[in-house]
């Protein structure tokens, strides 16, 4: 769908440029009246000086980010997860254990030869997977109030709580967000998605998108996608013996432990660039990305 803005600025051009021309022979055919010629001038100077503003003023930017997510395959459970989580409140989140075992059970009690399979592309479904499970658990509202409690004994608590009106929102159920990932050929497409309040809440407009490489939100203010980069390397170790390398009967490796980098970029509307409303969008891109960092457990709070 074309956006409305954009087509009302190249309509307008269109008509003012039309609009000059002839205004301008009118002039040039009375050109035996000052008056007349010296408004012509001023209008011609004005339309330059708006053009030379809208140069300057609508401009478009990006904002780029570049984190890891790591996976070990355990082909004789057989089970797909980070091996070591870091602890929730420090790096990380809660949450994201839960989330990635629960898919991860589903796929082996469903699907287990996907283990014996493309287990690269296997390790890239489940960090799609978990990207649309941090979205629900962590982004539900993308104008979520978030307040931190820091005390000497109990350590940190975080709050946070939707305040979006249901007419602020674009609706995005947890059967939507399988049907997505099922388009896109994702593996764990029928594991439960868990969605905070029963639905993410996008903003106004939000056409959402996931394909095998990748996963895209797409607003009238800015695009936030994240776009996997496989390292293309595997270790075959078990994480954090140095070189111990278990196998299966058939003298093939259990384990296999993949990097996939997630690039992370927000564009924003040059055609909005100056509204009232980007800093709403600024402040939720930045949001997503530095939670989807601390998600994957390389981000601080």
């Amino acid at each position: 769908m074309p956006d409305v803005l954009k087509l009302s600025l190249w309509v307008g051009l269109g008509a003012i440029a039309v609009a000059l021309v002839c205004l301008v022979a009118v002039a040039w055919a009375n050109s035996g009246s000052r008056n007349l010629a010296l408004a012509t001038s001023t209008l011609v100077a004005a339309l330059l000086l708006f053009a030379t503003q809208l140069l300057f003023e609508l401009r478009e930017r990006s904002v780029a980010d570049f984190f890891t997510a790591e996976f070990t395959i355990d082909r004789k459970s057989p089970q797909i997860r980070q091996w070591s989580y870091p602890v929730s409140g420090a790096k990380g989140s809660g949450w994201r254990i839960h989330r990635e075992l629960a898919a991860s059970a589903f796929l082996a009690k469903s699907d287990s030869a996907r283990f014996d399979g493309d287990r690269e592309r296997l390790t890239s479904d489940m960090v799609l997977f978990s990207l649309v499970s941090y979205l629900g658990v962590e982004q539900s509202d993308w104008q979520l109030k978030r307040t931190v409690f820091q005390g000497p004994s109990v350590g940190t608590v975080i709050s946070t709580q939707p305040v979006s009106r249901p007419e602020e929102c674009t609706n995005l159920s947890a059967e939507r967000l399988q049907e997505l990932l099922a388009a896109a050929g994702n593996a764990f497409a029928k594991a439960d998605i868990m969605v905070m309040a029963g639905r993410l809440c996008l903003p106004p407009r939000t056409v959402l998108s996931i394909s095998q490489t990748g996963l895209r939100i797409a607003t009238p203010y800015c695009t936030v996608s994240f776009n996997l980069e496989p390292s293309g390397s595997v270790s075959y170790w078990k994480p954090g013996t140095g070189g111990e390398i278990p196998q299966l009967d058939n003298g093939e490796s259990q384990l296999e432990t993949r990097l996939t980098g997630i690039r992370a970029l927000v564009e924003f509307s040059w055609i909005r660039a100056q509204s009232r409303d980007m800093q709403k969008y600024e402040e939720w891109s930045d949001r997503v990305i530095q939670g989807a960092r601390l998600w994957f457990g390389q981000g601080e709070i």
